[in-house]
């Protein structure tokens, strides 16, 4: 049937980033439900256009990591620089904008040598 030895995955893999890519995915799933509340409508359009956006590069990212590869990271980064000064700016931003992100991308990069091109 097979070398009992071949049911460990390769070394290579982190099964942190795996839950890392999870976490993200669950809170794709949470914004998407935000979507529709009556909190969302009342901080308007912008708001909710900004949330797809922000839930679809996160999912994009999400499956990147999950695959483990290093645009999958690249591109969280980017849109964790990108968004905070939007955030900032639009007056939603609060301290959990910045812990989160940054214990993703802290994790991410703690397992870093895991990640393929």
């Amino acid at each position: 049937m097979g070398d009992p030895q071949n049911r460990h995955p390769p070394d290579n893999r982190s099964y942190l980033l795996r839950a890392v890519a999870l976490f993200l995915g669950l809170g794709v799933v949470a914004s998407f439900f935000f979507l529709f509340s009556p909190t969302s409508v009342q901080l308007g359009p912008t708001f909710q256009v900004s949330l797809v956006v922000a839930a679809l590069v996160t999912a994009t990212s999400a499956v990147g990591i999950w695959m483990q590869k290093w645009w999958g990271a690249i591109v969280y980064l980017t849109f964790t620089l990108i968004n905070q000064p939007f955030l900032f700016l639009m007056g939603w931003w609060n301290w959990g904008a910045i812990v989160i992100p940054g214990l993703v991308i802290l994790l991410v990069w703690y397992k870093s040598k895991a990640l393929t091109r």
